[in-house]
């Protein structure tokens, strides 16, 4: 004996239609938006790239700063540590 789903009549059966897709040389293409939506999302987790910094590294201007203040001479007052 088949057991019948009480309310399987009732229940209307949906077809989607999909969207139109583009074809381009047999192949699907995406909509400009879409490319748009996925450029900025790719573009928004990419850090930021800041230049390098050509010149002295900020402790060396540190040093020379004190060093022209209190009129200290290189080798004789102070030298570089290893």
């Amino acid at each position: 004996m088949r057991a019948s789903m009480p309310f399987s009549s009732s229940i209307p059966s949906v077809r989607y239609k999909l969207p139109p897709v583009a074809v381009w040389r047999g192949r699907a293409v995406p909509s400009p938006g879409r490319v748009l939506l996925f450029l900025l999302l790719f573009l928004g987790f990419i850090p930021d790239i800041q230049p390098v910094d050509i010149g002295l590294d900020p402790s060396w201007r540190m040093m020379l700063g004190y060093v022209s203040g209190h009129r200290l001479q290189f080798g004789r007052d102070f030298r570089e540590s290893r």
